[in-house]
């Protein structure tokens, strides 16, 4: 589409030219036309476009990389409670003492890990 387009477009400013320029500047006006043209469309065009491409390539990547960047400011934000006596037990006890203060509250009780004073379970 966009070679049909172009070439219809060379055509109609090459058939323009004669319509703007003084007869005796015909030929300076047509030369300067072809050699902007060859110029852009040789020498400007294509390193103009392999960095387009390139800006466009990264964008995706600077987008990702902006919101780890975020991700990680937000995360550094964040409050966090202290830590309860039960987490700071472990989670191998703390999970020895679920399955304890399930059946009885027998040992765990004399540790305090359930909650419940040791006297109050002692049965």
């Amino acid at each position: 589409m966009l070679g049909t387009l172009e070439t219809l477009a060379d055509n109609a400013v090459s058939s323009l030219i004669p319509s703007m320029v003084a007869p005796d500047q015909l030929p300076r006006a047509n030369a300067r036309l072809h050699a902007s043209t060859i110029v852009l469309n040789q020498l400007v065009a294509p390193p103009l476009g392999a960095a387009l491409f390139v800006i466009a390539a990264a964008i995706p990547f600077g987008v990702n990389a902006a919101s780890f960047a975020l991700a990680a400011l937000l995360i550094a934000t964040l409050r966090v409670a202290p830590p309860t006596d039960r987490a700071r037990a472990g989670a191998r006890f703390a999970a020895r003492c679920d399955m304890t203060s399930q059946s009885g509250c027998g040992a765990c009780s004399a540790i305090g890990c359930c909650g419940c004073s040791p006297s109050a379970c002692a049965s």
